[in-house]
Order: C-alpha cells, then structure tokens, then sequence
C-alpha cells in the first residue's frame, strides 16, 4: 500500500515566517538572548552569512536568512504548508 505524502513536514506549523536579515550571525544570536530561541539548525552561506537558518521560540519555528543579491524576496516572507492546493481564485 503506498502511503500518502505529508502535506505538512513533522516539526514545522502550517504557517512559518522567513526573516531576511542584514548579519544573520548576529540576528541568531540576539533571537537567542531576547526570546530564548534554541536554534534547530543552520546552513552557511558564502562568507560569514546564513543561507538557510530554523529556530524554535516557544513552539513557533522561524526561517531566518542573510539578504543576498540572488534572493528577490523582501526583509521577510511566510511559508505556508497546504495540500492540496486550494483554488485561490474561487476565493
């Protein structure tokens, strides 16, 4: 019997806000001191930049990003988790 596939991966809320930031080091960091954020994991970048990092603050899972020339988001975006894909312009 085949399973289904996960709409929602185990460990992340339906909706997950991406931070990009201007010294995502230091962003990590300052999250960590003032909301008590524990860092799940982190992808470097080039430099001393973050691609890609998660932190958990209470149970809410946040994406937090150095800005880079290749990303055309702005200083933040959401993430959201939805199977199947809702037709929006019935809406």
């Amino acid at each position: 019997m085949a399973t289904k596939p996960k709409p929602i991966p185990d460990g992340y809320p339906r909706v997950t806000p991406a931070l990009v930031v201007h010294g995502g080091v230091k962003a990590l960091e300052f999250y960590a001191h003032v909301f008590d954020a524990t860092e799940r994991w982190r992808f470097p970048g080039p430099g001393e930049t973050i691609a890609h990092a998660e932190i958990e603050i209470g149970d809410s899972v946040i994406i937090v990003e150095d800005e880079s020339p290749e990303r055309i988001q702005g200083p933040a975006d959401q993430r959201v988790w939805w199977f199947p894909v809702p037709p929006l312009h019935l809406r």
